[in-house]
């Protein structure tokens, strides 16, 4: 027997008034038709994928070694150094290490100067490290306290380390001679970029150059600074002296490494000369003061110088000249404007 399928009368009337077919399923409700509610808007879910994000690379890291640039630090009054890095930035082209450090075989403690340039070796790997030796050096010579010139052979090695904006580095030295023998021991030292804080090339009160000037006697004085090891690297007077007798004489004289420490320098020195043919002796006194400052634009020097001798023979004293105080001033290079 057919069964009648029964719909509810409502929908079923409306589906078929209207020509729609009726719906398989009699709970669901009509929309969009006329005078039926709106159909509701569908929800659709959408996954939006987040944007990627972007790590900024890293920075590249600073150079371990500034190619073609001179490196200076300084301890003390022989202990110093000067490093140059070759062009190309692969090796060093030259050094300049200076020291007290160890002894002697007599008992007296070692000092050197050692300076050179590179021509062969000294390469530079990829973590900033170079080992050097000079080998024997056959024209050395080493002045003992009591004032005696010793020749012999002199060999310096070193190692070094280059960071961002620094080296450090250890040096041996060796002096031997027929008759002496000098050991540095490890001597540790350390060097900044020419230009930087720790090296700079001028200051408020001095720069860099070369002074020019004159002395109170209407002579002529030049000094050579570098500021990064913070010394007068040479300073050169003409004199005039006058003796007891009347007789007065010009002479020269040139000092080496006079180290600056604020903003002053000052050396003093006082020795015999020994005697001639004819047994005649000479002591001596010297002393030189200077001071640096700033008479725009241009950086100066100004100072005094006062020498003294005396003449004996076999213990009696002949006669003595003097310069008296000399001042001097010299005018060095144009100093930079101040900022702002």
């Amino acid at each position: 027997m057919m069964r009648r399928l029964r719909l509810p009368v409502g929908a079923t009337a409306i589906a078929l008034v209207l020509g729609v077919p009726a719906l398989a399923h009699a709970n669901q409700a009509l929309c969009g038709l006329p005078l039926l509610p709106a159909c509701p808007v569908p929800v659709t879910t959408t996954t939006t994928r987040p944007p990627p994000v972007t790590t900024p690379s890293p920075a590249a890291p600073a150079p371990l070694v500034d190619a073609g640039a001179q490196y200076a630090g300084r301890n003390s009054f022989h202990w110093y150094d000067v490093i140059t890095v070759a062009k190309d930035g692969q090796r060093l082209s030259a050094f300049d290490l200076g020291f007290q450090h160890g002894s002697c075989s007599n008992h007296q403690p070692y000092y050197s100067e050692f300076g050179s340039s590179v021509k062969h070796g000294a390469a530079i790997d990829s973590a900033g490290r170079v080992s050097y030796s000079t080998g024997f050096y056959s024209h050395a010579t080493f002045l003992t306290t009591r004032g005696n010139v010793i020749k012999g052979r002199e060999e310096i090695a070193f190692t070094i380390h280059f960071t961002a904006g620094r080296l450090s580095g250890t040096l041996r030295d060796t002096f031997i001679s027929a008759k002496l023998r000098c050991s540095s021991g490890p001597v540790s030292f350390a060097a900044y970029p020419f230009g930087t804080t720790q090296a700079p090339l001028h200051d408020a009160t001095a720069g860099t150059g070369r002074y020019a000037g004159e002395s109170s006697e209407n002579s002529r004085v030049a000094l050579q600074v570098f500021l990064p090891l913070r010394w007068v690297h040479s300073f050169r007077i003409t004199w005039r002296a006058y003796c007891r007798n009347g007789y007065s004489f010009r002479s020269t004289s040139t000092l080496d490494l006079l180290f600056i420490t604020r903003s002053r320098f000052s050396t003093y020195s006082a020795g015999l000369v020994p005697a001639d043919r004819k047994g005649l002796y000479e002591r001596f006194r010297m002393r030189l003061t200077g001071k640096f400052l700033v008479q725009s634009p241009n950086y100066s020097v100004e100072g005094t110088w006062k020498w003294s001798d005396a003449i004996y023979r076999a213990g009696r004293r002949l006669g003595s000249c003097t310069t008296g105080p000399v001042t001097f001033s010299a005018t060095g290079p144009r100093a930079p404007l101040p900022a702002g």
